[in-house]
């Protein structure tokens, strides 16, 4: 018999707590808890957060997806809880994909919305496009926020780590880890760029054109993309 949601919840909700107190400076100076103990949770929430959301290699279906119709869904959805203007968002050449619909749409609605998490004093603006480069479709999600150091960006996809200034935006920090599992589920790559503080973010999205395999120039273009 399987879990229900409601013990999902409570171990979720136990794990966390757990985990903020292994973080307290008073534990970790009385050496309370290792850095085993500390991974162990960290791994078991994180993996708990998955099953919770439906996100796992076992249960991929690739379909054709319509991205531009999954893209403004998400937008219609972020922008009513949110209360933000559809005019905020400028999609250009979005063409459909194969892939996991709920995973897909689960990975486009954190990005999209991490984008709007971390905004700036300035009106929103987010450009979300593609491009074909060689064999991959890149999506990028550009937007005008508070933008990342750039000694952040390498750990903005570990779990738990958020890359703000603390206490500035709210959250745990699995959303970006949640996406990199995604998108690594369709042997894809994720990483973000940013010039620092105030200069805004832009996340990409790189996907196989054929879903079936991974293609060895996509780590060449990754390496390229990020500067590397």
């Amino acid at each position: 018999m399987g879990r229900t949601l409601g013990q999902n919840q409570f171990e979720y909700n136990s794990l966390l707590k757990n985990f903020k107190q292994i973080k307290s400076d008073k534990i970790l100076k009385a050496n309370s808890a290792s850095s085993g103990d500390k991974n162990t949770v960290m791994s078991r929430l994180m993996n708990l957060t998955l099953e919770e959301s439906g996100i796992s290699a076992d249960l991929i279906s690739m379909e054709e997806i319509k991205t531009s119709h999954l893209i403004n869904k998400v937008l219609d959805q972020l922008c009513h809880k949110y209360k933000i203007s559809r005019s905020s968002f400028h999609l250009f050449d979005i063409p459909n994909i194969k892939g996991d619909q709920k995973q897909v749409e689960h990975l486009f609605k954190q990005v999209i919305k991490n984008a709007i998490l971390y905004r700036s004093s300035q009106a929103l603006e987010i450009i979300i496009s593609s491009e074909y480069i060689n064999d991959q479709l890149v999506f990028s999600i550009q937007d005008n926020g508070i933008g990342i150091e750039k000694d952040q960006l390498k750990d903005i996809f570990k779990p738990f780590n958020r890359g703000v200034i603390k206490n500035e935006c709210s959250g745990v920090g699995l959303g970006l880890s949640i996406s990199r599992q995604i998108v690594n589920f369709h042997h894809g790559e994720i990483w973000a760029q940013s010039l620092g503080r105030s200069y805004g973010s832009t996340f990409y999205i790189s996907l196989p054109i054929e879903a079936k395999q991974v293609l060895s120039v996509k780590h060449a273009f990754a390496g390229q993309m990020r500067g590397g």
